[in-house]
């Protein structure tokens, strides 16, 4: 390394500079004197020549005048061919004062210069005489000068160059390297040396601050060294306290993820249970209809707190990391179309517009995740009806392209509007600013935000007190093909009731350690034809796999003793263990652990709390197993169509949670409220179950509008 610099400060040498500035300076001046005279001297030749051609011209002139009036031609071609005979002169024109040319004889050579005269003999004018002359004598001369001077200034230039140098080198150089090895051992960190005496003023002046320096440097070298010292004791402190907190933050974080396993498992489990009874013990006939309002407000109260329980969930996902998107390619006019349509119901129950103002570049089709985009949705149209009284609220989509091409989603509305002081924590979780509209967790703006940001975009906030909001979303836009669109599913069919004759008497295990879940799979199962066995633990479901061998295995996740993963394991590992089929029952909120349960060898996964159609649809997946139902599927192409009048049986109580379960777009409401409708009509449920199946809420919602 010190070669290069040493390399690189020789290349670099000040002498050398020097001389090259000043024989370039010198060469500069000594070029423009020169150029300068040659210059001078170019334009004195051309003088000379103009000022003899105008010579020979009224020489000539003067030669010809007798000629002329005595019109001897002959005497006037011969003095012209004299002429000729100059090395200067290429051509000679003589004409008559009748402008007949007498003599005649152009020159061919390059670089001509020409002059007439008036030909003028006793106050007459006899003609006119025209004379070509060359410059080619001219021009040579001044090649030749040019020549000479080339000459001397390259001679000069050495001549400088080697002068300079020689006195650069006497007065500059020598110095120069006896101040090169006094700095040499200040650069090797050696501040005590003796100076040598140097050979001017302005070099000892600087050697005698270099040794001051030296000693002002070991000075400071001596403080430095004890600074240093009480600071990489600091740093060594500083850096085990850092240390321990990033472990204390690691177990912290660690921990954070146990607890929302923990949560997540102990708050759905119990409320499967809750949910999954309740709906099977409203389709009992024999159970009196008091007791079935009762069993409304307990699905309807497990319904509200499921959604209560997914908001802070949410939240705990996000703060942790754990959120993660499932993008791919969706319809998202359709999306809009929908959630609007839902909105728009809402909005009219408060006599307020919902107003949809879309750009014809708006894209249909995009990559993205649907289930996130609609809840972001939802959640700022939602607030946005929930905070106006009186106008309307305002949906704005377009794009905007600079480097990529952006999704713009903007939600206007004419309502309360926000303080500026309240704008700065209106996305923090759990804060409501108003007492008249606060319903739910207060996590929706947060989780709007924590979704927007995982997206890649932004969201921001223009309010005025009194005449409104304006929320507006900036997300990262991917657009997809149409053919990429995956198309729902045909409509489902009515309840299971057992099991198509012909079929193999399937042997079913549920490994569960909670009694609740076990009765609730078990009589689900049981109740349409399945053999089913118990086991408690994962240890007790590789014992009844060995001596049972069922067909599927319903797997908890987490139990006592042997937890589902390992139990699954273990059972693949032995012979017949590859033939199973193994779905894992979990109460997990992580799509991360979704995916480990899978890395082990399970087939699938059903979340808690489920519905008795996942576990039925699940089977039928993994077996193939058909089905009997209680009624025959109501098709959408029956002469007999949906109608408000089939809505008059229903109690006006069930009506109003239908409508608000649609308007929420929350999936698991939904299907709630219409098992209850099952035990008014049956047809009227499998009328609503093909218009949910495809989304088309929008369709009952009208229905139900015409009832109101």
């Amino acid at each position: 390394m010190s070669a290069v610099l040493e390399n690189k400060t020789r290349s670099r040498s000040i002498s050398r500079r020097l001389v090259a500035v000043l024989t370039t300076a010198v060469v500069l001046v000594f070029l423009a004197t020169m150029s300068a005279l040659y210059i001078g001297a170019i334009r004195e030749q051309e003088t000379n020549l103009t000022r003899k051609v105008d010579e020979y011209t009224e020489y000539l002139a003067e030669a010809l005048a007798v000629p002329l009036w005595n019109y001897d031609d002959r005497t006037t071609q011969a003095i012209s061919q004299a002429f000729l005979q100059n090395e200067l002169v290429e051509g000679v024109i003589v004409r008559n004062n009748s402008g007949v040319v007498v003599f005649s004889e152009v020159g061919q050579g390059q670089a001509l210069l020409k002059r007439s005269g008036k030909i003028v003999y006793r106050g007459l004018q006899l003609g006119e005489v025209e004379l070509t002359v060359t410059k080619r004598l001219a021009s040579e001369a001044g090649h030749k000068l040019l020549t000479t001077f080339a000459t001397i200034i390259l001679v000069v230039c050495l001549s400088l160059s080697l002068l300079i140098y020689l006195l650069v080198r006497l007065f500059l150089r020598k110095p120069v390297d006896l101040l090169e090895q006094m700095i040499r051992p200040y650069a090797a960190g050696i501040y005590d040396q003796q100076m040598p005496t140097l050979p001017y003023r302005e070099f000892q002046t600087f050697g005698r601050t270099l040794t001051r320096m030296g000693e002002t440097i070991r000075s400071q070298m001596a403080e430095l060294r004890t600074h240093r010292d009480k600071l990489e004791e600091i740093v060594r402190q500083r850096t085990a306290d850092m240390t321990i907190a990033k472990e204390q933050a690691e177990n912290a974080n660690h921990a954070k993820s146990i607890f929302l396993a923990n949560m997540s498992h102990e708050l759905r489990t119990p409320l499967n249970a809750i949910l999954g009874f309740t709906n099977i013990m409203l389709k009992d006939t024999r159970i009196p209809d008091n007791q079935k309002q009762n069993l409304h407000i307990i699905s309807h109260s497990g319904e509200h707190l499921l959604i209560l329980i997914n908001d802070i969930l949410d939240m705990a996902m996000i703060e942790a990391g754990r959120v993660q998107l499932k993008n791919a390619p969706f319809d998202l006019g359709a999306m809009v179309r929908d959630v609007t349509d839902m909105m728009r119901q809402r909005a009219e129950v408060k006599n307020l517009l919902l107003v949809i103002d879309q750009t014809s570049l708006f894209p249909r089709y995009i990559v993205g995740d649907e289930a996130r985009l609609r809840q972001i949705l939802t959640n700022l149209i939602g607030n946005a009806i929930k905070c106006t009284e009186q106008g309307g609220v305002t949906l704005r989509l377009g794009t905007k392209n600079n480097k990529t091409t952006h999704l713009l989603i903007e939600v206007e509305d004419s309502g309360i509007g926000i303080t500026p002081e309240d704008q700065q924590r209106i996305f923090e979780p759990f804060v409501q600013l108003d007492t008249r509209f606060s319903k739910g967790t207060g996590l929706g703006l947060s989780i709007t935000r924590q979704f927007v940001r995982l997206m890649g975009g932004s969201i921001s906030l223009e309010s005025v007190p009194g005449k409104g909001s304006l929320f507006r979303v900036d997300l990262p836009l991917s657009e997809a093909e149409e053919s990429a669109i995956l198309k729902p599913k045909q409509a489902e069919v009515g309840d299971v009731t057992g099991l198509e004759p012909g079929q193999p008497e399937y042997r079913i295990l549920i490994v569960e350690d909670q009694r609740d879940n076990q009765l609730l799979l078990a009589q689900l199962l049981e109740s349409v034809g399945f053999q089913v066995k118990i086991a408690e633990n994962g240890a007790q479901g590789i014992q009844l796999f060995q001596s049972w061998h069922p067909h599927f295995i319903w797997m908890d996740q987490r139990m006592p003793v042997m937890d589902g993963m390992e139990a699954t394991k273990r059972i693949r590992a032995q012979p017949e263990g590859t033939k199973v089929k193994i779905v894992a029952v979990t109460a997990s909120a992580f799509t991360d652990q979704c995916s480990e349960l899978l890395a082990v060898g399970m087939d699938d996964y059903v979340r808690k709390p489920f519905r008795s159609a996942e576990i039925y649809d699940c089977l039928t997946k993994h077996l193939g197993v058909k089905y009997t139902y209680e009624s025959p599927p109501a098709s959408l192409e029956q002469d007999e169509a949906l109608t408000p009048e089939m809505l008059d049986r229903l109690p006006g109580e069930l009506r109003r949670d239908l409508t608000e379960a649609l308007e929420s777009l929350e999936i698991e409401r939904i299907e709630s409220v219409i098992q209850q409708i099952s035990l008014h009509d049956k047809v009227l449920e499998n009328k609503l179950r093909q218009f949910t199946r495809y989304f088309d809420y929008h369709a009952i919602l009208e229905i139900l509008q015409q009832k109101q």
